[in-house]
């Protein structure tokens, strides 16, 4: 049993060196547990500490503990991809999402035609705004289809804000102020 010393300090006598010097591990183990009693941030790692792994388990080439993959988080719904937020009328979402979605896409909306009308002259700037009104009405109309969805309604109760005044009203109350179905209904798990 013979005591080395590398550039990161130096090993007990009892270890045994193979290859060539690499830093102790279980020594940068032992600051990051000291800085974290020492600073108050004593969080739950989100990994095993390396001296509760077998040695077995410490690859000897790059130094870092064999991974073992996260344990996976049940979640009642998934989240989709913005694509199929703004553009697919299947599914529910959440007042929340409605309303964050929908301002977003107004914002972004209005913004494009202003630097329209600002950049063109009126009759070629009305041209050019026509594919970007189509798009703002698809966004607008699947966003609120999943917000019928969520309160367990087809999506043909779109066809009610074209009731003079009480349609409006009736689906800024059913799609913006009310919460959705509890649980899954027919069309998907609750968004929440």
């Amino acid at each position: 049993m013979t005591t080395t010393t590398t550039r990161f300090g130096r090993r007990g006598a009892g270890s045994v060196l193979r290859g060539p010097a690499k830093p102790d591990i279980w020594a940068l183990d032992d600051a990051a547990a000291a800085l974290g009693a020492a600073t108050g941030w004593n969080r739950a790692p989100t990994t095993p500490s390396l001296k509760s792994l077998p040695p077995a388990e410490v690859a000897v080439d790059d130094w870092t503990p064999s991974a073992k993959p996260a344990p996976k988080v049940a979640s009642s719904a998934r989240t989709p991809s913005l694509t199929a937020l703004l553009f697919s009328s299947k599914g529910r979402i959440r007042r929340r999402d409605y309303w964050l979605v929908g301002s977003m896409a107004l914002t972004i909306f209005a913004l494009s035609l202003v630097a329209l009308y600002v950049s063109l002259p009126l009759q070629p700037a009305a041209i050019c705004g026509l594919p970007i009104a189509a798009v703002y009405v698809r966004i607008s109309a699947c966003l609120r289809t999943k917000r019928w969805h969520d309160r367990d309604k087809s999506g043909v109760w779109n066809l009610i804000a074209l009731l003079p005044m009480i349609g409006s009203l009736w689906a800024f109350v059913e799609c913006g102020c009310l919460d959705g179905t509890p649980g899954p209904n027919r069309f998907g798990p609750p968004p929440k």
